[in-house]
């Protein structure tokens, strides 16, 4: 079956530029409420004779032909194109990266003195698509409003001048323990719910190409959790602040009796406001820490047996495997296609270890 791979190339305002045909070296990943990346090489004399040059912030596509039907497989912007030898090697990054550095210069000052907006009784969801649209007014970021799957949730929160608008995004995600995703079109949808049932896509000792780990970490599970917020508000009208005190707690019996008592103090922001909030979120962090936390890495030659292409994060696959003696349903988190070697790596479970972003130190 004649398969094969080719680029579109487009503006930074997508603009369709052209399309490129010889490169290599191509890998991509796809992540869960993350931001995605690829990598590959060009010729330095092919984008000569094409008259084009590689820069940061054009929009690039890449397409899977299958017989006579193409695939759009990955999308984002060219982030590092850098020379090696006769080649670019260029590093790209996916559309939510678009929604980093910037931050609320638009917030004035309050009559505490500080540079800080207040937002009431927000649901998630909304939150999210206000602040996008506040940043969007005084420059676009390029991405646009969808859908918004939102959940019954509501909090109060407090944005400084000097936040970074993704970094936001990421902390409401988590606290609200939902999912987002941004498009083709750099639509970006927020949903309390992601992924599908694939369970005819297995993991077996036969696909699975090297040595791979599969972990179950007790020691991570944590059945009791509890908050503690303390937070006062100026009032018009009155000379001494209004003082608040939010307590909350939840356990898990079954767990405790299982895996016996394990306390942790709730990772909830101390910009929640309202109890329902604080509730809800403690709530969401012991359905999420209650049970063992489970991490699987492994390789995976593509096939029609794991037909990668029609597999996105947040799906469940089968992980069957005699060696191991694991036959389970298991989330797909995170993986890396490398078209030159026509492999997969993912990372499937309920956990996932991401790098914190390095500090720089620049010298004058």
């Amino acid at each position: 079956m004649d398969i094969k791979y080719y680029f579109k190339l487009y503006t930074r305002n997508h603009e369709f530029i052209d399309e490129l045909y010889i490169f290599s070296n191509v890998e991509y990943t796809k992540t869960l409420n993350g931001i995605c990346n690829m990598t590959f090489n060009i010729p330095i004399r092919y984008l000569s004779k094409k008259n084009i040059e590689l820069s940061l912030g054009q929009h690039i596509e890449l397409y899977r032909i299958d017989g006579h039907k193409e695939y759009l497989l990955w999308y984002g912007v060219i982030n590092s194109p850098s020379p090696q030898s006769c080649d670019i090697n260029c590093t790209c990054l996916g559309y939510a990266s678009l929604l980093q550095n910037r931050n609320f210069t638009y917030i004035e000052i309050d009559d505490e003195n500080e540079w800080k907006k207040n937002y009431y009784s927000k649901h998630y969801g909304d939150l999210i698509f206000e602040l996008i649209d506040e940043i969007n007014r005084i420059y676009h970021t390029g991405i646009y409003l969808g859908v918004n799957q939102d959940t019954n949730l509501i909090t109060d929160r407090v944005i400084n001048w000097d936040d970074d608008l993704y970094d936001k995004i990421q902390e409401f995600i988590e606290d609200s323990n939902c999912y987002f995703t941004i498009d083709k079109d750099r639509v970006f949808n927020f949903y309390n719910t992601l992924g599908e049932d694939k369970l005819y896509y297995e993991i077996t000792d036969y696909n699975i190409l090297g040595q791979w780990d599969y972990t179950m970490d007790e020691t991570q599970i944590y059945n009791v959790i509890n908050a503690r917020i303390f937070f006062e508000e100026n009032v018009e009208g009155q000379e001494e602040p209004i003082k608040t005190i939010l307590i909350s707690h939840a356990e898990d019996i079954n767990s405790i009796n299982r895996y016996g008592r394990r306390e942790k103090v709730s990772s909830a922001s101390n910009d929640i406001k309202l109890q329902e909030t604080l509730d809800a979120q403690v709530k969401e962090e012991l359905e999420t820490y209650k049970n063992p936390l489970v991490s699987c890495n492994v390789k995976v030659g593509i096939s029609d047996v794991f037909n990668i292409f029609d597999i996105e994060p947040g799906d469940y696959v089968t992980l069957n495997s005699e060696e191991k003696r694991i036959n389970q349903k298991i989330r797909v988190l995170e993986y890396t296609v490398n078209l030159t070697e026509n492999t997969v790596s993912i990372s499937l479970g309920n956990s996932i270890f991401r790098d914190v972003k390095p500090n720089i130190y620049r010298f004058r």
